[in-house]
């Protein structure tokens, strides 16, 4: 008995090895491809650079904190520099229409920068870009630690969810570039892996409050659109106390006192104290009942395109085209300030990528659901709240789309982690030996039928389509030709793939797209 339990130990011991190695490589090569996209791609060419750029250099010279004012935002001059691809000629000084946001990213940027006081800008921004590269770095550390908290047997389906989100060639140029969404995404990422320990954990103490309290201070003072998380935290802290109920547990609820102050402290003083202080600072430097700066946005920024505009010129139907078209474009990949796009095929390609993964998704809310028990009702909780933050993300990118055209798919980046906790595990479970036939089969007839289309112009298909359709074909069925044995590396393969494509993308697209002329 003892020999059989030393065996187990050991196998389990050499599982850990190799995850842990694998999970080394993915991030190995996540930093590789973000720092090619940081040092390849010409200055300022991430939307909104040189404003996060400013916000970071202000900070740093007058140890102050902005105030956006009219002048820092104008229309015709970003146009022209655009334009021109920022030449060394045209400063970027005058760029500052980003001094309305939270300031955690910008006032860590400027200490990370002190030791570059003295050097050239260009080296300034880059080493800004590495240091926001870094915190994608850390907030990949998160996902995998979601994962493993939330499927604790399925190592596989973490380091999968963690290579989705560092591959996905937007994500990653938009990781390599100065701006607050790395540092947005890190603390969302936390507030979402405590909530989950908070709930799932058997026992907590001070510090599952106090790490969760801490997370969504630091939400209030990153991004607004991080706060989309806050709600599915405060039900969090709402729901622990039943976690020892018959709902989540068994047995009868209790309500502990200490626990409850504690909750009190750190779930509610301590968020309440960080948003009263920059609020508080918002409404003493912008006056009135502008907390967030929004209102002071709005009068700077005179000239940026506006929806009621475009709808005025071109009808609705035309902004329809244009939100659900530039969303998925900018989404998997439209670089710079959204001037440089991509051949069509290769959106047809990420088109079929987020069908399977839209399909994949489907398939584990089915099965959660209507199917065998998968997992406890804490787990189906946690995942429940974590898509809670994943709808406010395409409400808040909805939303803000009512007053400004901004169609840019990065806006929903907040979301990879819940859309991950889905169709990962979907795809994991579309790879059982009984799926994979009828996948493989079916995807085999789509690629017959576009090779038909393109023959006869009956559909709108054609070869690309295909091509791409038999490759998804021949992914599941060689799934099932290698067996259960190698089912985690056919559910890593694709996003592997993803980040070779990231890497000829950036050569082949971006950098000429970018390059001066």
């Amino acid at each position: 008995m003892h020999a059989v339990a030393k065996i187990h130990s050991q196998k389990e011991a050499g599982q850990y090895r190799i995850e842990q190695l694998v999970l080394l490589v993915i991030l190995l090569l996540y930093l590789g491809s973000g720092a090619l996209y940081a040092f390849l791609t010409p200055p300022w060419q991430v939307p909104d650079e040189p404003a996060h750029f400013n916000y970071v250099r202000h900070i740093w010279q007058t140890h102050r904190l902005p105030v956006l004012q009219k002048g820092d935002y104008n229309q015709a001059y970003l146009e022209r520099i655009k334009a021109a691809h920022f030449p060394p000629d045209m400063s970027v000084s005058s760029i500052r229409y980003e001094a309305h946001q939270p300031p955690l990213y910008y006032v860590s940027a400027a200490l990370f920068l002190a030791p570059l006081a003295n050097a050239p800008q260009r080296q300034q921004l880059y080493a800004l870009r590495l240091y926001s590269l870094c915190l994608g770095f850390f907030s990949l550390l998160v996902i995998y630690k979601m994962f493993r908290l939330l499927f604790p047997n399925h190592a596989s389906w973490a380091l999968a969810g963690v290579a989705f989100v560092a591959f996905l060639p937007q994500h990653l140029a938009m990781m390599a570039g100065v701006d607050n969404d790395a540092m947005a995404e890190l603390v969302l990422n936390l507030t979402l892996y405590f909530s989950a320990r908070f709930l799932l954990r058997p026992r907590r103490d001070g510090h599952d409050y106090a790490a969760l309290g801490l997370a969504m201070a630091a939400v209030l003072w990153t991004k607004t659109t991080a706060y989309v998380v806050l709600p599915t935290a405060f039900l969090a802290l709402g729901l622990g106390n039943f976690c020892r109920g018959r709902w989540l547990r068994g047995g009868q609820p209790a309500l502990d006192r200490t626990a409850l102050w504690q909750r009190l402290f750190w779930g509610v003083v301590v968020p309440l104290a960080a948003a009263l202080l920059w609020f508080g600072r918002n409404i003493a430097v912008y006056g009135g009942h502008d907390i967030l700066g929004l209102g002071r946005h709005a009068q700077v920024v005179i000239g940026q395109p506006r929806t009621a505009d475009f709808i005025a010129a071109h009808g609705f139907p035309a902004y329809v085209d244009r939100l659900t078209t530039w969303t998925f474009h900018s989404f998997w990949g439209q670089f710079g300030w959204m001037g440089v796009l991509l051949n069509q095929q290769y959106y047809t390609l990420f088109l079929y990528f987020t069908a399977v993964l839209c399909m994949t998704s489907g398939y584990f809310l089915f099965k959660l659901f209507w199917g065998p028990a998968l997992f406890s009702s804490r787990q189906i909780v946690v995942l429940l709240l974590a898509q809670l933050s994943g709808l406010g993300t395409i409400a808040a990118y909805l939303w803000y789309n009512i007053g400004f055209l901004q169609t840019q798919g990065r806006y929903l980046f907040p979301a990879l982690l819940p859309w991950a906790l889905l169709a990962i595990p979907g795809l994991w479970l579309l790879l059982e030996p009984s799926m994979e036939p009828i996948l493989a089969l079916g995807f085999a007839g789509g690629a017959l039928l576009a090779v038909f289309s393109a023959a006869t112009h009956l559909f709108n298909l054609h070869r690309w389509d295909a091509l791409v359709l038999a490759v998804w074909s021949l992914y599941f069925l060689s799934g099932r030709k290698e067996g259960q044995r190698w089912r985690g590396a056919m559910l890593l393969l694709p996003f592997l793939i993803l980040d070779g494509l990231a890497l000829f993308i950036l050569y082949r697209f971006v950098l000429p797209g970018l390059a001066l002329h």
